[in-house]
C-alpha cells in the first residue's frame, strides 16, 4: 500500500500488530524511524495487539518523558530501545508457562506479574497521558468479539463498558498478550470496576479474555472511524506453503487454524481505507547498498520466526530492528516533510 496519502499532519492512528517478540523488535525499528522523521509526535491514537501491546506499554510509559524538540524525541533510544533490548533477553513465555502450572497460579497471572515487576510497575491506565490515546486489544472468549482497554474505559457492547482507570497497565498488556492455550485466559473481576454502559445481554462477574490477535491481529477495529490516516506496522508471519500437509488430527487442526486466521487478515487488509499505510515484515526488501550496513538477505529468515515470547538472540533482534527501520523509511518516504535515506541502519552488519 502506498504511503502517499499519509501527509505528516494526518498520521493520527498507529496500529501495532501481534507477533510475540518478533513483533516487539520489528515495531521498535519502525518507531525508531518514525521518530527520526518527526512523525511519531503526531500520533494521536495507538491501537496494539499482543507483541505490539507490549511495545505500546513501553511507549506509553516513555511518552511523558520524551520532551519532543522539533517533533523528535532525542531520548527515544534510552526510554524505549534500551528497555526493549533488555526485555528480549528474558524468556518470559517459558517462565510464565512453567510457573503457571503451580497450584493457585496461571500462565497469564505470571505474565502479569512479570510486566508489573519488571516493566510497568503499578502504573494504572488512568494515569496515562491523554494524548496519544493508547488502546490495548484483547479477545472476549465468551462472545468472540474484541475487548479493548483504554485510559478511561474497557469492555465491549456485549459485556458492557466499565471504568478502567484503576486497571494496571501490566494487566491490560498481559490480557492483550494472552496467547492461547498456555498464556490464556486472562480473567478480570468486573465487580471491582464501576459500570459505565450496561451489557446488551447477560450480566457477568468476570471477563474471560485472550490474545487480541485471535480476533483482530492488526488492531484495526479501534482505528476505524474519525481518526484520519491509519499507519499499520505489520509484523505478522506470512502463511507458509506446506508441501506435505499433516495427516494427523492435531496437525490438520493447526493448519486449518492458520489458514482461517490468514484469510481474516487478508479480508481486513483488502477493506482498508485509502488513507491507510502499511509497513510490513513480509514486504520485499530494497536492494543492498541503498542503506549502509543493511543486509537484505537477513529478512527472509525473519518472516519464519515463531510467534513466541522466548528469548531472542542479539543478532536476530538487531536484524529485526534494522528491517523495521528500513521498511518504515521506504514506506514513509512520500509522507515525511523531507525524507532522507539514513547513512546507515541502527545496527550495521
Amino acid at each position: 500500500m502506498s504511503a502517499a496519502g499519509a501527509a505528516p499532519g494526518h498520521i493520527t492512528t498507529l496500529c501495532l500488530s501481534g507477533g510475540g517478540y518478533r513483533a516487539v523488535a520489528f515495531h521498535t525499528g519502525v518507531l525508531w524511524r518514525l521518530n527520526q522523521l518527526g512523525l511519531l509526535a503526531q500520533i494521536s491514537r495507538v491501537s496494539a495487539v499482543s507483541g505490539g501491546a507490549v511495545l505500546a506499554g513501553y511507549l506509553a510509559m516513555a511518552w511523558p518523558k520524551f520532551g519532543f524538540a522539533a517533533g523528535i524525541a532525542e531520548n527515544f533510544n534510552d526510554l524505549v530501545v534500551r528497555p526493549v533490548e533488555n526485555l528480549l533477553d528474558v524468556d518470559i513465555g517459558t517462565k510464565a508457562a512453567l510457573l503457571g502450572l503451580l497450584p493457585g497460579r496461571t500462565g497469564n497471572g505470571e505474565l502479569t506479574r512479570f510486566f508489573q515487576n519488571d516493566a510497568f510497575g503499578g502504573v494504572q491506565l488512568g494515569q496515562l497521558e491523554g494524548r496519544p490515546d493508547f488502546v490495548f486489544c484483547a479477545t472476549d472468549l465468551r462472545h468472540g468479539s474484541l475487548w479493548t482497554f483504554e485510559r478511561e474505559k474497557m469492555g465491549n457492547d456485549a459485556t458492557g463498558w466499565f471504568d478502567a482507570g484503576t486497571v494496571k497497565l501490566a494487566e491490560a498488556v498481559a490480557a492483550a498478550s494472552a496467547f492461547p492455550p498456555i498464556l490464556a485466559p486472562a480473567r478480570l473481576d468486573l465487580r471491582l470496576y464501576p459500570p459505565r454502559t450496561p451489557a446488551t445481554g447477560a450480566v457477568y462477574k468476570t471477563a474471560i479474555l485472550c490474545d487480541g490477535g485471535v480476533y483482530d491481529d492488526l488492531g484495526l477495529d479501534p482505528a476505524a472511524g474519525a481518526f484520519g490516516t491509519i499507519l499499520i506496522s505489520d509484523a505478522d508471519e506470512e502463511l507458509a506453503v506446506q508441501e506435505r500437509p499433516a495427516a494427523n488430527w492435531v496437525g490438520q487442526l493447526m493448519r486449518v487454524r492458520q489458514i482461517a486466521m490468514s484469510q481474516v487478515r487478508l479480508q481486513r487488509l483488502a477493506h482498508l481505507p485509502g488513507t491507510a499505510s502499511r509497513v510490513s515484515l513480509t514486504a520485499p526488501p530494497p536492494p543492498d547498498g541503498i542503506y549502509s550496513g543493511f543486509n537484505s538477505g537477513a529478512t527472509a529468515k525473519l518472516t519464519e520466526l515463531p510467534t513466541r515470547f522466548v528469548r531472542m538472540s542479539r543478532q536476530t533482534r538487531k536484524d529485526l530492528i534494522n528491517w523495521g527501520y528500513v521498511a518504515c523509511d521506504v514506506a514513509m518516504r512520500g509522507a515525511a516533510p523531507a525524507p532522507i535515506r539514513p547513512a546507515q541502519v541502527p545496527y550495521p552488519a
